[in-house]
């Protein structure tokens, strides 16, 4: 018995394949829900939602980086020259206030004072290269200069304890 498959069936096959196998990865690749060692939180509302995302594939030249939100700057191990491209992929973050946990996801968010970067909104991420920090948001494509690179949840220098969550960014440099 011959069996023949034309194109068309091949590639089809082919990319069956690659989802079943991109899934297996994701299905076993462990828990989706967050380390909460020694956080303790008010009420199921102020959980982290479940991860809905398929796994991310990470291109050469680029690296995936998880920014906590309770660390003043977080360290990407990165160190830039030239010119750097972070965008947000997923995840949120909240700083408690008055109203309880409000969540963002490093989008610009209001002025406020005594913030980290006081020219930016709170719960926006910012970064740092040679203490100079700028403004990312959800995308940030520029030269902040040659060093090691910092990200963090823009919010009251001092006041990051109360902070939960994190947010997943993809930072490509060149």
């Amino acid at each position: 018995m011959r069996i023949e498959l034309d194109s068309k069936r091949l590639v089809l096959a082919g990319g069956l394949f690659f989802l079943l196998l991109v899934f297996g990865i994701y299905i076993f690749s462990g828990s989706s829900k967050p380390k909460s060692e020694g956080v303790q939180r008010k009420s199921s509302k102020d959980e982290l939602p479940a991860r809905t995302m398929a796994p991310v594939l990470v291109p050469a030249g680029a690296k995936l980086v998880t920014v906590p939100a309770n660390l003043q700057w977080f360290d990407t191990a990165l160190d830039v020259k030239g010119t750097v491209r972070i965008d947000y992929l997923f995840g949120r973050w909240s700083e408690t206030n008055d109203q309880g946990n409000v969540w963002s996801d490093g989008d610009l968010g209001q002025a406020w004072s005594g913030l980290l970067v006081p020219s930016s909104g709170l719960r926006t991420m910012v970064g740092m290269v040679n203490n100079v920090p700028f403004v990312v948001g959800k995308v940030y494509y520029g030269r902040p200069g040659n060093g090691r690179l910092f990200l963090a949840m823009n919010d009251v220098v001092g006041k990051y304890d109360d902070n939960m969550g994190a947010i997943s960014v993809l930072v490509t440099t060149e």
